[in-house]
Order: structure tokens, then C-alpha cells, then sequence
């Protein structure tokens, strides 16, 4: 090894020791924000961004209490996993249920679906429209049935009740209005 080489080995030798010293904590219950992020290998900022740490009164750490505190919160964190897991059934129906309301609105899009309301409506107007027909009844047969037997009757009444029921549905398929 050249004598070039062995000086530098040298130098790093004696800087990794002084980064060690850098490195050392002298009192655990005295800790810098900057100490705390070098124990769990983050900087100082992302150290200072967690909330609701235990602090000394002179804005320092201390490490037995900060350690605690971390455990604390990664259990809480696990609990709050497994509760997620142990609830997985309840999930599991409520996403089942928003994927069959989202399949229902997709279908009526397509107008593959009729909303119940849009139904309803319609089959009100239709009946709607059927008796008024079938109260004019009367008067369109009283004079097309004078005089005739009971057979031909029967039949002029069974044709117009037919032809008010096909007119109604003629206009409900045509999406005409009613």
C-alpha cells in the first residue's frame, strides 16, 4: 500500500471516530431533537413532525420515555389493523353494496334499468287514462247497443275494452305522453 493511501485510511479511521463521538449520547434523559432522529434513522425534521411527544421542561427528550411512547403508538396502530381485519365481514358487504348500486346506475344509463319512480309514473298515467276511458265507456256503447242480444254485446264490449287497452299500451311503448 502506498504511503498516500495509508494516510487516508488513517484519516478515515480518525473521522469515523469522531463521527462516533458525534454519535454518542451522554445523557439519555437529555436528548436533542437531532439525537432522537439519529436513534430511529430519520432526520431531525421528520423527527419533529411526529405529535404529541413526551418532552422534558427544557424542550429536550428523553430517550426511555420517547422509546414507550413510539411502542405505544405502533400498537395502537396494530390494534387499529386488526380491528380493520376482525370488521373485514362488515367491509366486505358494505363494498359488495356500493358495487351493486353502481352496476344499477350503470344499467340505467344504458336505460337497460327503469328507475321504480320512472315505473310508477307511467303505470299511473296509463291507469289513469284507462279508466277515463273506461267511464266514457257508456256513452261510445249505449247507442252501438241498442237493440242487440246479450252475445252481441259481450262482444262490442270485450272489442272497445281490447282497443282502449292497446291504444294505452301503443302510447306507454311510444314513450308518448298519456
Amino acid at each position: 500500500m502506498s504511503k498516500k493511501a495509508e494516510k487516508q485510511q488513517v484519516k478515515r479511521k480518525a473521522g469515523s471516530a469522531r463521527d462516533a463521538s458525534v454519535w454518542a449520547i451522554s445523557d439519555m434523559r437529555r436528548v436533542s431533537a437531532t439525537q432522537m432522529g439519529r436513534v430511529f434513522g430519520i432526520s431531525r425534521q421528520a423527527f419533529s413532525t411526529w405529535k404529541d411527544l413526551p418532552r422534558n421542561e427544557d424542550g429536550t427528550f428523553n430517550l426511555p420515555d420517547v422509546v414507550a411512547w413510539k411502542l405505544r403508538r405502533v400498537q395502537e396502530e396494530f390494534e387499529l389493523e386488526v380491528d380493520d381485519d376482525v370488521n373485514s365481514e362488515g367491509l366486505e358487504r358494505y363494498r359488495q353494496a356500493r358495487a351493486e348500486k353502481a352496476e344499477i346506475e350503470v344499467a340505467q344509463m344504458k336505460r337497460d334499468l327503469v328507475s321504480r319512480v320512472d315505473v310508477e309514473t307511467r303505470w299511473g298515467r296509463v291507469l289513469t287514462h284507462i279508466v277515463q276511458a273506461f267511464d266514457g265507456l257508456g256513452k261510445i256503447l249505449a247507442p252501438r247497443l241498442a237493440r242487440r242480444d246479450e252475445k252481441e254485446i259481450a262482444t262490442e264490449i270485450r272489442s272497445e275494452v281490447h282497443r282502449v287497452i292497446e291504444n294505452a299500451r301503443e302510447a306507454m311503448l311510444n314513450d308518448n305522453e298519456i
